[in-house]
């Protein structure tokens, strides 16, 4: 598989159950160990780079799985949702703003 995501990009990874979107969300973010191939991340081998460095160069990628009540906060705003890593992580956080209609609405 190979996919490319630009500057300021939202991707989805949609299929049947089974099918591995959970576990290449988690290899993009470090979470998973890579049996094979490449996790390229501003033109990095994140596979191949110390903790810190990944965790540098990941700075500004967030992830929400595919259960909405186990992966967001209802008594947290959407913005603050997704924001958290980076407040964690220390990194300069931007400002922030709903991020879709109704603001706080969760969707599967």
């Amino acid at each position: 598989m190979s996919f490319e995501v630009g500057h300021a990009e939202t991707v989805a990874l949609v299929g049947e159950s089974g099918s591995g979107q959970t576990t290449i969300g988690r290899a993009v973010l470090g979470l998973t160990p890579v049996s094979g191939g490449r996790v390229l991340l501003h033109g990095r081998d994140i596979t191949r780079v110390a903790r810190r460095a990944r965790r540098l160069l990941a700075s500004g990628l967030q992830a929400i799985f595919q259960n909405p009540y186990g992966s967001l906060n209802p008594a947290r705003g959407m913005g603050r949702t997704p924001a958290e890593p980076l407040l964690v992580g220390s990194a300069p956080l931007g400002p922030l703003g709903p991020l879709g209609p109704g603001g706080q609405r969760r969707h599967r």
